[in-house]
């Protein structure tokens, strides 16, 4: 009798192949930025990060200031523009004294399409005004730098000696040194950062 471990004439079978080894092991792929993994939920998005959000905080006194001080020059260029036609009589007497040789029709034309067309720009620069104002309350940088610019050509359209032409030149002036303090500077630029 043999035994399984005796050799005897038999051959012993070939042993069987060993088993692949196993792949190696591999991190789960990661997701990509903003993107979510299944069966994860994302947390609920904010206003900020939908891009509704309004400023984190409240703009410092002297930007608040600095809105009011704009909107009121928004308000005075309306006041200009209803005082220049109130003014149209006035105006037609110094277009006939200069003696431009016009009829009294064509004088009275003339001088209605000047003054509506300054109205016009008038109700144009308040528009802008109160646009650029409440978008600097929000803190928008571009908004400080087009009133600026805005102001300048108020201030260059308006440059007379008279009481609406010294309250336009000290509120364009006041606006312009607020908007440019510290505090209204670090607050657009948190925005800006946001």
């Amino acid at each position: 009798m043999t035994t399984p471990q005796d050799p005897g004439d038999r051959q012993q079978p070939a042993p069987f192949p060993s088993a692949p080894p196993p792949p190696p092991e591999q991190a789960p792929p990661t997701p990509h930025q903003g993107e979510v993994p299944p069966n994860v939920v994302a947390p609920p998005l904010s206003a900020a990060d939908l891009g509704g959000g309004g400023p984190v905080g409240q703009a410092p006194q002297e930007l608040r200031i600095a809105f009011f001080l704009w909107i009121a020059l928004a308000v005075l260029q309306l006041v200009a523009a209803v005082l220049a036609f109130a003014s149209r009589d006035a105006a037609i007497d110094v277009a006939r004294t200069a003696n431009t040789g016009l009829t009294e029709e064509q004088l009275q034309t003339s001088v209605t399409t000047v003054l509506a067309f300054f109205s016009l720009i008038y109700v144009v620069f308040a528009a802008l005004l109160v646009l650029f104002a409440v978008k600097l309350r929000a803190g928008k940088g571009w908004a400080r730098t087009s009133l600026m610019i805005l102001g300048a050509v108020v201030f260059l359209f308006e440059a007379r000696f008279d009481p609406i032409g010294v309250v336009t030149g000290l509120l364009i002036i006041g606006g312009i040194v607020l908007v440019n303090l510290r505090p209204s500077s670090d607050f657009i630029n948190a925005q800006r950062a946001r």
